[in-house]
């Protein structure tokens, strides 16, 4: 992202885009609480009724549901929430779909403290790099504080940002446009509140992030997570183009009447 397309991503757009997401996302933790595999990210929704976290299959895949920890609170330790069942289609190597449901309780839903995204709020992603800006909300592996790991305590922080998305005809090999959204991951895409560009971190953890769009081109004050739509899951990336891509929401569906 040039100097240029920087400036048009407003900052309190951002700070206020990543505290909705933040709001909405939650850290998906996989294995023993004292010797943690990996890490992973989920978006909280509802339909019908029922409530679920979304994320990418691979990160749950063939993992027993006791090894699946929502990590809902930031710091300190955590309290065990019970997933009723794991909805899961693809997520192996060469799978077109990559995505899983978390079905929780209603009771369950509201002991996370989170808000849950309505239906309305899935959206299709935009067709031309410049007719969105995309913003993406992630737990990364590389801020949890291992350090604190084997207390069973756990410090991490979510990282998101705003980036541009990548037009069908430039999407990697392994991506379809029929399935996926993608968006670039420049090595330095935020912007501080000094206005400097600060290092990602490494995208391990960023498996699940929740992708969407917003229209840049509204009038202010209209531009914000008001107008902002789900687009997309993240599932991969392409460290050699630094490009990243996800299924589409709308492919939930079928896994929603599983």
């Amino acid at each position: 992202m040039n100097e240029i397309e920087q400036k048009r991503i407003d900052r309190a757009t951002s700070h206020a885009m990543h505290e909705f997401l933040k709001a909405r996302c939650l850290a998906i933790l996989i294995g023993p609480t004292s010797a943690p595999r990996s890490i992973g990210t989920g978006t909280c929704f509802h339909a019908s009724g029922r409530f679920f976290v979304a994320t990418a299959a691979h990160v749950v895949l063939k993992v027993p549901v006791e090894e699946i920890w929502l990590l809902h609170v930031r710091r300190g330790h955590q309290t065990r929430v019970p997933i009723e069942r794991v909805i899961a289609s693809g997520g192996g190597d060469y799978d077109t779909i990559d995505l899983a449901l978390l079905e929780l309780t209603a009771q369950a839903a509201a002991s996370i403290g989170r808000e849950f995204v309505s239906p309305a709020s899935f959206g299709d992603p935009p067709q031309r790099a410049r007719e969105a800006l995309t913003h993406v909300f992630g737990y990364p592996w590389d801020l949890i504080d291992q350090d604190r790991v084997a207390d069973g305590e756990f410090h991490f922080g979510g990282v998101s940002w705003a980036t541009l998305h990548v037009e069908p005809s430039s999407f990697p090999d392994r991506a379809d446009a029929e399935f996926d959204v993608a968006f670039d991951y420049s090595e330095h895409g935020v912007v501080g509140v000094e206005r400097v560009p600060l290092r990602l971190p490494r995208p391990g953890g960023f498996s699940g992030a929740s992708i969407w769009a917003l229209n840049p081109n509204l009038a202010r004050p209209l531009v914000g997570p008001q107008n902002a739509r789900w687009i997309g899951i993240q599932r991969a990336w392409v460290p050699e183009r630094r490009i990243a891509y996800g299924n589409r929401v709308s492919l939930l569906d079928p896994l929603l009447s599983k």
